[in-house]
């Protein structure tokens, strides 16, 4: 009976959380923004001092986009991958989320299909991407 040992180079960082300040654009209404913009001191003002100008334009809108999308805070962890998980992978994930979200906001079979086989091609993508980086260890040439 023989027994193989190896060791494979691998560390693990710590996750640091960080905070994110992003806006909801999604329910952000145009139509609406652009009735209360033109309602607005900046739409009706004849002012000439730059400087007036520039202040009132920075408040206005400032104010309007505050109240049709306000500002969130959100904490997110960096992700760490695996070691195999390269910008390849990356992009791969990338277009199965793209493909997904599609699916999620038009509910049509043919969207749900090609999501669906997105999911298995990936899926694929990262168990070979996974042996192949593996192999490539143990035969030595690792990192």
């Amino acid at each position: 009976m023989y027994y193989v040992c190896f060791s494979i180079p691998h560390s693990v960082s710590m996750k640091v959380p960080r905070t994110v300040i992003s806006r909801n654009w999604s329910n952000f209404d145009a139509a609406q923004y652009e009735l209360e913009l033109s309602a607005t001191e900046l739409a009706t003002t004849l002012s000439d001092d730059v400087d007036y100008l520039f202040s009132l334009y920075n408040m206005t809108l400032t104010e309007l986009i505050d109240k049709h999308a306000p500002q969130r805070k959100t904490v997110r962890k960096k992700q760490h991958h695996a070691p195999w998980f390269d910008g390849e992978c990356y992009v791969a994930r990338r277009e199965v989320r793209r493909l997904e979200r599609i699916h999620r906001r038009q509910r049509t079979p043919a969207c749900h299909r090609s999501w669906r086989a997105a999911v298995a091609r990936y899926q694929q993508f990262l168990g070979a991407k996974q042996r192949s980086y593996y192999s490539g260890c143990i035969m030595g040439q690792c990192g």
